[in-house]
């Protein structure tokens, strides 16, 4: 599981501004780009685009059912969220990641950084 490698700190403020540069950014890639390996183990990196629209669409008690679900281990409901989230095809996560950008959830106790 990927933990944030090389993550800054940011403020609230600078999230959706963030998103929004990734979305960007993302926005045109292939079919082999979004296969491709990511850092994150086991991870493509659609996942991990479906992961960051799953957290920035993110509420507390539809995420604490799902860490409940995985008897509280967190990297196995973050991992199965952002599975189910990359049934979407890229081009639909990047339009939701777009629209989330202004979200600021973040797991219970997680920093800033999370968001």
């Amino acid at each position: 599981m990927c933990h944030h490698v090389g993550v800054r700190t940011a403020t609230l403020e600078a999230l959706p501004r963030r998103r929004l540069a990734l979305a960007d950014a993302l926005d045109g890639l292939g079919p082999q780009e979004w296969a491709a390996p990511s850092w994150c183990e086991g991870w493509s990196a659609h996942i991990v685009l479906a992961h960051l629209v799953d957290i920035a669409e993110g509420r507390t008690a539809p995420f604490m059912r799902d860490v409940l679900r995985a008897r509280f281990v967190i990297d196995r409901a973050l991992d199965r969220r952002a599975r189910a989230a990359a049934a979407s095809p890229p081009g639909d996560l990047i339009e939701r990641l777009r629209a989330a950008a202004p979200g600021t959830f973040r797991a219970p106790g997680a920093p800033l950084e999370a968001a």
